[in-house]
């Protein structure tokens, strides 16, 4: 068996679009050659956001959803201004049973439990059914906490990777294409994301990539979908920063704000 470090760009990985034709690339360079090198994608597609408001303690928050045999990805997060909260995933039937609406113990597929306000599950190719996604809440001090839910069914989406050739060479710089419509009516923005796998024939999903697309007009710094004066402060907060930059600001795709992103901001925003 070959170990070998694979280096992935841009990082973060995250990618960017204006418009609903997404069309992008990112780089992978693998220290092992690899035969029949694949790709397949699942989205983009945006998430199903619930919001729970005036939380009790050691209460459960729910939302159901469902998969089929296209499904490549399950993710769910979860962020709460309570103190402790758990997540936990069931699948109706999981344990053998005839699905019957009612979720047992005995069907949690997944679960998501550190100490904290924020949880996370990353589910691949789950079996198609019903699933529902709980959140536990441990520790709640006031009363108007929340919970913030968003659940990602990622579905298989033919001829949105475009690998290249079928032999990866070891060093060798590979540019994989990604390239998409977005399915919002137009002027609505959301945040996308995309589930990509890649490998060798013998083993097509050997590299599993969640990647968020910014969906956004040029200089929209806030991400609210519209460019205001709002953005021009937001644009200020970033300047000479290098930590999460929004994409729809970094026009020149350096990693950070300055004085040509600033020129370029004052020209979209005429």
């Amino acid at each position: 068996m070959e170990i070998s470090k694979i280096n992935i760009k841009p990082s973060p990985l995250k990618l960017y679009t204006a418009t609903n034709n997404f069309v992008d690339s990112i780089t992978v360079t693998s220290g092992i050659s690899m035969d029949g090198f694949t790709g397949e994608a699942y989205g983009p597609s945006s998430a199903s956001h619930y919001n729970f408001q005036s939380i009790q303690e050691s209460q459960y928050y729910h939302a159901t959803f469902g998969t089929d045999n296209l499904t490549g990805l399950i993710r769910v997060d979860v962020k709460s201004t309570a103190k402790d909260v758990d997540l936990y995933l069931y699948r109706d039937g999981a344990d053998g049973t005839t699905p019957d609406g009612v979720y047992k113990n005995t069907e949690l597929v997944m679960q998501s439990d550190s100490q904290g306000s924020s949880e996370s599950i990353f589910y691949p190719f789950p079996v198609a059914g019903t699933y529902r996604a709980y959140v536990y809440t441990w520790a709640v001090d006031a009363p108007d906490d929340t919970i913030d839910m968003d659940i990602m069914v990622l579905k298989k989406n033919p001829g949105v990777v475009s690998p290249g050739a079928p032999h990866l060479q070891a060093g060798e710089v590979r540019t994989v294409g990604l390239s998409a419509y977005i399915l919002t009516p137009p002027g609505e923005y959301k945040k996308q994301f995309l589930f990509l796998t890649l490998g060798p024939g013998s083993v097509p999903h050997a590299l599993q990539l969640f990647i968020p697309i910014e969906f956004a007009p040029p200089g929209d710094a806030n991400m609210n979908g519209i460019v205001d004066g709002l953005d021009a402060f937001s644009l200020a907060q970033h300047w000479l920063s290098q930590g999460d930059i929004p994409l729809a600001v970094d026009y020149d795709r350096d990693g950070k704000i300055n004085s040509k992103d600033v020129l370029a901001f004052i020209k979209s925003a005429k």
